[in-house]
């Protein structure tokens, strides 16, 4: 697995990882100005909060300002609503800009115990000199970091991902259930957090019976347990608004995601944002017929162009670096300030994560593709953390070849990356000291 080093040394190194990890969040957090960080998805998510708080209304009606206070609040569903319910504790109506930093510093804490969490479990179970090494890199990852510096879903919802994943590893270790159990809750509470997750169980659950029906108890069991958070959440918007989820979602992802390198008609002035150019958004946009019939147009009306992009193109801007259709790099919403444009510590690991990424992201493809087949072929438990780690990062990619691929979207799945990469070069040294051994 990897050459085993002193367990002080080891501590002392994750002691040192974990203290510069926390120092880079808060600096990045504290020293940061956003123009205008309540906007757009981040607007939604504060008047939720504020509404849910102040007035009792899962609504996304801005009511916090004196011009707004006045407005009918009608509740919606068009936003998950546990990023709003955390960032509903830290509301403070006489001070909303007090409040705003008071969520970004909460979700960062919340982010630094999940990352704990998981550095003690790599340390514990593999403790070999690349683990050191991956810690290290985990710490630091700069798009983790800096998306705790906007009022988004992104930060909460990596949280809940290395949490299951902390969870699904010491069920492999443990064999107890509890931990199981609270996998199977973590997964549920990040699929009302982002959608994302909203169908891994039914992947999950499908991708194990056709490996080995013997696991079909555990299966339905971990599904029905994802699936509890989920479903109370869409019988609140049946009750509220007659619909279990707003429709406009998945029309929204489907079109968005439909445009070849997200640009409409190949004009460079439309990357990012090439609805906008687009003279049927409207049509597109009205319900799910309209977008399946305006894209299956544009598929048979240039089917080279589109299989490429929905085979391979979504594939690469989900896991690129540079985050689009937002300030680009790291950076979603326009920062005017940020450690990122000088400090040394900040510029120099960003440097180097951006010279590795690739390279560790091909890595993570390729493990997970080859893990999922030979675990199929094996016949082996699914709940062995290689294989759950190699099956989310299978579904995120396969879910963005179907909707739109933002590189911001794969920022949360980043740990999974790392852990995957790692699994690829520690099982790829194996095989070469295995065939050495034979050559001689």
């Amino acid at each position: 697995m990897g050459k085993k080093i002193n367990p002080i040394i080891v501590r002392i190194f994750l002691l040192i990882c974990i203290l510069f990890g926390i120092i880079l969040r808060f600096n990045v957090i504290d020293k940061s100005v956003v123009y205008v960080p309540i906007r757009a998805d981040a607007l939604d998510y504060f008047s939720y909060a504020y509404n849910l708080k102040y007035n009792g209304v899962y609504s996304k009606i801005p009511t916090f300002s004196e011009r707004d206070d006045r407005l009918t609040i009608n509740p919606d569903a068009k936003r998950p609503p546990i990023f709003p319910i955390f960032a509903s504790i830290f509301m403070d109506k006489a001070n909303l800009s007090t409040s705003l930093k008071s969520v970004l510093f909460a979700q960062a804490i919340v982010q630094c115990i999940a990352m704990l969490f998981l550095s003690a479990i790599i340390a514990y179970a593999l403790g070999s000199v690349e683990c050191c090494i991956l810690i290290l890199m985990l710490w630091t990852q700069p798009h983790l970091i800096n998306i705790n510096i906007y009022f988004l879903t992104e930060s909460l919802f990596s949280s809940l991902l290395i949490f299951s994943l902390c969870f699904m590893w010491l069920y492999q270790i443990k064999k107890n259930r509890f931990w199981f159990y609270l996998c199977a809750v973590s997964i549920g509470i990040s699929a009302i957090t982002r959608p994302t997750m909203e169908y891994f169980p039914l992947f999950f659950l499908i991708y194990g019976l056709v490996v080995s029906r013997e696991q079909l108890k555990r299966l339905v069991i971990f599904m029905i347990i994802c699936l509890f958070p989920i479903i109370v959440w869409k019988a609140r918007n049946f009750i509220s608004t007659g619909m279990i989820s707003d429709p406009g979602l998945m029309v929204g992802a489907l079109y968005h995601g439909s445009f070849p390198d997200f640009m409409y008609n190949g004009q460079v002035k439309s990357f990012g944002f090439p609805y906008r150019f687009d003279p049927l958004s409207e049509k597109a946009t009205a319900n799910l017929y309209s977008a399946v019939s305006v894209i299956g147009e544009r598929v048979s009306g240039d089917p080279i162009t589109y299989i490429y992009w929905y085979l391979w193109g979504k594939l690469t801007y989900l896991w690129k670096w540079n985050i689009i259709a937002g300030q680009g790099d790291i950076f979603i919403y326009p920062t005017i300030i940020s450690p990122y444009y000088g400090s040394p510590d900040f510029v120099y690991s960003k440097l180097i994560h951006q010279m590795l990424h690739n390279a560790f992201v091909v890595m993570a493809l390729i493990y997970s593709c080859f893990k999922s087949i030979q675990t199929f072929v094996e016949k082996t438990s699914v709940f062995d953390i290689k294989i759950f780690i190699s099956l989310n990062l299978i579904y995120v990619s396969l879910l963005h070849m179907i909707a739109a691929p933002f590189p911001r979207y794969g920022i949360p799945f980043r740990p999974y990356v790392f852990l995957a990469a790692l699994f690829f070069m520690l099982e790829l040294k194996c095989f070469f000291k295995d065939h050495k051994r034979e050559k001689r």
